[in-house]
């Protein structure tokens, strides 16, 4: 390694004179080589319109999240958000809630980060989630920033549009739309900036970076069980590091004995996995399955993408090992590292499940398109730095094949996120309507203890938070205002039947209605039952509607309504329907209704 002054960071352009490749850690090579693609050498021009490409690129995780985001709580959401700030309105919350396990992990410092939110906006899942894509962002701008150190050519930003892509890629879709996956961000980018911190420290610029570090590792451990990885990874970076001996003990001493601290306060009250999870194992078809998932769906394709995924993982690291690079790539390896020992843990831990049949959750691809993005910027280095062309053909496999399945994946997220945005808002209506609905109805808050979403329910609607909160999308459901005008016109409407649930448990009243008026789908329906005003959910498909009017405006017009027995006793009932236009400013015209007998 060439000599460094005592006064530079190791992404400071360090070396000798005379044209010789000059190096640094963390990636930094700072020659031109005569090999490098001609395009890479052209003028300022082609830097700035790099952005124009990696911007958008980098804002499609907030588009996903503006699609179809909504604002309820989710799954664990109910035992985490809305639990802990429970706990908080109540003046009962103690550092053991905060310091709690979650399955196999301690998510302190995601507990603080949602209750800073919920100052803002209490249970506002929105702001979590948005916060988690700003967060990749951070840990993009830190890979940008260590790549453009590492290249002579300014124009070279061109070659990070993938990792863009990669980096709020829609194959993330649970952390896009999940609040609970807030400690899985937390800890990677944490983690992330652990790895980068330590790239700074030098003779003279010793202290902050390697506090910085600290904190970063700290925060990465206890938002997620696998940043304390950033312990021993960032114990391999201090001994490559090229700084004095002296120095060099001392950080490893005290970055040994920070870890130390972590692991033993991570573990101090005792194993937190719950019992319930399957034995430990090791599984090497659901570890290149997961290593895969990071850009496809499928288990078969995911298994050989994965396999390909690992051995240019292993082309990367055998060409920085024969030239003995180690300081130059000192942060990306650390990258590497840490997105293979977040895979190989996950698959200790959760392998013994198998792989799902929906396939590996998508929140484990924010944890292996590190790996992916890593390889690629030492292959991209080292292709540069060689005049190889055989490389840039390993290059060129690589984008490939990460192409086609992000193609492919990509476009299955996104029905995926539409079929996730009608169920949340079918959630938002069984909630606003959670005093009328049968028990059946708790049937779609899936994977969810029932009594958790009801006492987490009655919390936020007596404070008139979340879907309850004044403007949210649960105002559809809202009482009719009396002053609401009633037109003329009439519409055309049809109420299938009315029909029993399994059990007894309650009825179902199905049907479809629309705006004749201004050819859409009502804008709102209400049953009414003896004289009682119901809201019912909307926008159902109804593709044979859409068909008998010539019209696929139509299309999603259908309507249906659970109610409990107790409001249809055995006995006389008299239904009738209210249909609001469908800018929801008037009703329309209606018939009186009709009886039905309920035995």
């Amino acid at each position: 390694m060439s000599p460094k002054s005592s006064h530079q960071s190791n992404f400071e352009q360090t070396g000798e004179q005379g044209g010789r490749p000059r190096t640094g850690a963390a990636g930094a090579l700072t020659s031109r080589p005569e090999g490098f693609p001609a395009v890479l050498r052209s003028p300022r021009v082609v830097y700035h319109s790099a952005w124009l490409v990696l911007i958008p690129a980098a804002a499609l995780g907030f588009l996903y999240t503006w699609l179809f985001g909504v604002n309820i709580p989710w799954a664990e959401d109910w035992t985490t958000a809305v639990e802990l700030y429970q706990h908080y309105i109540a003046g009962t919350l103690t550092f053991s809630e905060l310091w709690k396990g979650n399955a196999e992990h301690r998510i302190f410092f995601p507990y603080l980060a949602m209750l800073g939110f919920d100052l803002l906006d209490p249970v506002n899942v929105l702001f979590y989630i948005y916060f988690q894509v700003s967060l990749l962002l951070v840990a993009l701008s830190i890979y940008i920033y260590v790549f453009t150190r590492s290249f002579p050519s300014r124009a070279a930003l061109w070659l990070m549009a993938p990792v863009a892509l990669l980096m709020t890629s829609w194959r993330q879709s649970e952390t896009l739309f999940w609040a609970n996956c807030l400690g899985v961000v937390m800890g990677y980018v944490s983690a992330i900036a652990t790895i980068f911190f330590l790239c700074f420290i030098t003779d003279r610029r010793r202290l902050w970076p390697f506090a910085a570090a600290a904190v970063a590792g700290f925060v990465a451990s206890f938002s997620f069980s696998a940043g304390l990885f950033t312990w021993p990874i960032g114990l391999l970076q201090l001994v490559f590091l090229p700084v004095s001996r002296r120095l060099k003990i001392n950080l490893t001493l005290a970055w040994t004995a920070l870890g130390v601290v972590a692991w033993f306060l991570y573990f101090y009250h005792g194993q937190v996995r719950p019992a319930t999870n399957p034995p430990l194992c090791y599984s090497p078809h659901f570890f290149l399955v997961l290593l895969g998932s990071s850009v496809v769906q499928d288990e078969n394709t995911g298994q050989l993408v994965g396999g390909l995924l690992l051995l240019l993982a292993a082309v990367a690291v055998g060409l920085v090992a024969v030239r003995r690079q180690w300081g130059r790539y000192l942060f990306w390896l650390g990258v590497m590292a840490f997105s293979l020992l977040c895979s190989a843990s996950a698959t200790v831990v959760r392998g013994g499940w198998g792989v799902p049949p929906t396939g590996v959750p998508p929140h484990y691809a924010t944890l292996v398109i590190p790996l992916i993005i890593a390889t690629y910027v030492i292959l991209v280095s080292q292709a540069q730095e060689r005049a190889s062309g055989a490389l840039w053909w390993v290059v060129g496999v690589l984008l490939g094949v990460v192409a086609l399945c992000f193609y492919q994946s990509e476009v299955g997220e996104y029905h995926k996120g539409q079929g996730l945005n009608d169920l949340y808002r079918y959630q938002v209506y069984i909630l606003r309507t959670l005093d009328t609905q049968p028990e059946a109805a708790m049937q779609a808050f899936v994977n969810t203890n029932h009594d958790y979403v009801r006492n987490g329910a009655a919390f936020l609607k007596e404070h008139h938070w979340s879907v309850y909160a004044p403007g949210s999308d649960g105002d559809r459901y809202a009482p009719l205002d009396p002053a609401l005008p009633t037109l003329p016109q009439t519409t055309d409407f049809h109420i299938d039947g009315v029909s029993q649930l399994e059990g007894n448990a309650g009825y179902a009243v199905s049907g479809w209605a629309v705006d004749s008026l201004h050819q859409a789908p009502a804008g709102g329906v209400y049953l009414v039952v003896d004289g009682q005003d119901y809201p019912v959910f909307c926008e159902l498909p109804r593709p044979d509607i859409a068909d008998k009017f010539h019209d696929p405006s139509l299309e999603h017009c259908g309507f249906q309504r659970l109610l409990p027995p107790r409001l249809l006793p055995p006995g006389r009932h008299r239904l009738g329907l209210k249909i609001l236009t469908h800018d929801r400013q008037a009703l329309l015209n209606m018939p009186n209704g009709f009886d039905i007998d309920v035995k």
